[in-house]
């Protein structure tokens, strides 16, 4: 069942596709890593059917929180 609630609403900015290993130490930090290789381990603990060795195509979402409700 769907609920009224929601956590956050966001405003999508872009959606682009990309190569996983085109990823920036920026990107890796907004992903909530120190770096490039975290990251990539990371994707490869969470996929390991496409190990970022073979350097998948990416979804990327680029978004802005713009609220969050308060809990009662």
């Amino acid at each position: 069942m769907l609920s009224r609630e929601y956590f956050a609403k966001l405003y999508i900015f872009e959606v682009r596709k990309e190569h996983l290993l085109d990823i920036s130490e920026m990107d890796a930090a907004a992903e909530g890593n120190y770096s490039i290789d975290e990251y990539l381990k990371k994707w490869d603990e969470i996929n390991p059917k496409y190990p970022a060795s073979t350097d998948p195509i990416v979804d990327v979402v680029i978004f802005r929180r713009l609220h969050v409700p308060t809990i009662n």
